[in-house]
């Protein structure tokens, strides 16, 4: 069977997704950082009424 590499991968910077030759960075460390500790602080309610706001 052959190796199929994954899409997304994290370097020192951040993480990048893969397309074809085209690499696209998804997001830097601090970026990241901040979302999982907004995310923490939230109740599922409000992750939920944010995500529909589009914010």
């Amino acid at each position: 069977m052959a190796h199929r590499p994954k899409p997304f991968h994290r370097t020192g910077r951040g993480w990048y997704v893969q397309l074809g030759k085209q690499q696209i960075k998804l997001c830097d460390d601090q970026e990241l950082d901040a979302f999982v500790q907004m995310f923490q602080e939230q109740s599922p309610q409000t992750r939920r009424e944010r995500f529909l706001a589009g914010a």
